[in-house]
């Protein structure tokens, strides 16, 4: 009798976090009819509902359990379980605001979720300090920051007056404290290649940026000026990471060729899909014009494109599986 089956990625809410952005933010440029729009935002929240309640069904496993809370890279992933039901929140807020009493109960609920998270992700930090050789961080880390920037987000949007700015500078903290942790590993403790160990979360560098401007614009307590500075800062880092990132793929397509290089589906691909969302997300609040509509179009494009190879190789996994 097998006791420890995975019944879904830990990392399954960044699926949330993707789509969630997306309704939010750029479904705007799309010219769907009226109508069509409570079909899409229906679809997301079931979806989203059935990946939340199987990851909490997942947790309640003692055994998935202590496995995961003792593994200090992967815990992080937790962070997309809190993000993705702030995002999810913020959905229904947008399209349903008269569903605000409820949503306060779940977020309430979900903020105690965050401090049993950002507990173990102190202790995890710690831990990845203290024995750098012993691990291979990389960007899932930093989803302590997005975690924490979600939840000033939302809070923001149900509580009047403003909530004061040491939510966005404690989710700042913990950016510098995950970012840290991964640079000295890239500099000091690796020893892969850039086609092989360079994760594609480390996209997280500049989305946690992103939702961090968000926050700031949401809470009301930074200036204008500040706020356009960290824009620019937050564009330079999308610029650099991404840029290593196309060297990456094309090195990866040198080693392994198109399909297996950079179109085969991987769970952690979607939070690229979340980080470009939420670049559009805090751009909208700082910039308007070509940028905006231009990046809108490219968060539509990798997130149609993403689901294609989600459906392409689930597909072909089941019927794998389907004929044993």
């Amino acid at each position: 009798m097998v006791t420890n089956r995975k019944i879904i990625n830990p990392a399954a809410g960044a699926i949330v976090m993707a789509f969630g952005i997306f309704l939010h933010t750029s479904m705007n440029l799309l010219p769907f009819t009226p109508i069509m729009r409570p079909v899409f935002i229906s679809l997301f929240l079931t979806g989203a509902a059935g990946i939340l309640i199987a990851l909490g069904l997942q947790f309640s496993s003692r055994e998935f359990r202590k496995g995961f809370l003792n593994n200090p890279v992967n815990f992080f992933s937790m962070g997309t379980w809190v993000a993705g039901i702030s995002v999810s929140a913020k959905v229904i807020l947008l399209y349903y605001p008269g569903f605000a009493p409820v949503v306060t109960v779940v977020i309430a609920l979900n903020t105690l979720l965050y401090g049993y998270y950002i507990y173990h992700c102190l202790r995890h930090f710690y831990n990845l300090w203290r024995t750098p050789e012993a691990h291979a961080p990389h960007g899932v880390i930093l989803l302590a920051a997005v975690a924490t920037q979600s939840l000033v987000i939302v809070w923001n949007v149900l509580v009047q007056p403003d909530i004061p700015p040491l939510g966005v500078l404690f989710g700042l903290l913990m950016y510098t404290a995950g970012a840290i942790v991964i640079i000295r590993h890239y500099f000091w403790n690796s020893k892969g290649t850039l086609a092989d160990d360079w994760s594609n979360t480390n996209c997280i560098f500049h989305g946690a940026l992103s939702i961090s401007g968000f926050a700031m614009v949401v809470s009301g307590s930074f200036t204008e000026e500040t706020i356009a500075m960290f824009w620019w800062g937050t564009f330079a880092a999308l610029l650099f990471i991404e840029s290593i990132e196309l060297v990456r793929a094309r090195r990866r397509i040198r080693k392994y060729g198109w399909r297996e290089g950079v179109f085969t589906y991987h769970i952690s691909q979607w939070s690229r899909n979340f980080t470009f969302g939420m670049f559009f997300a805090f751009t909208s609040h700082v910039h308007t014009g070509l940028l905006l509509n231009v990046w809108g179009w490219v968060v539509i494009l990798l997130l149609a494109g993403e689901s294609i190879i989600f459906l392409r190789d689930t597909t072909v996994k089941t019927s794998r599986w389907s004929a044993g």
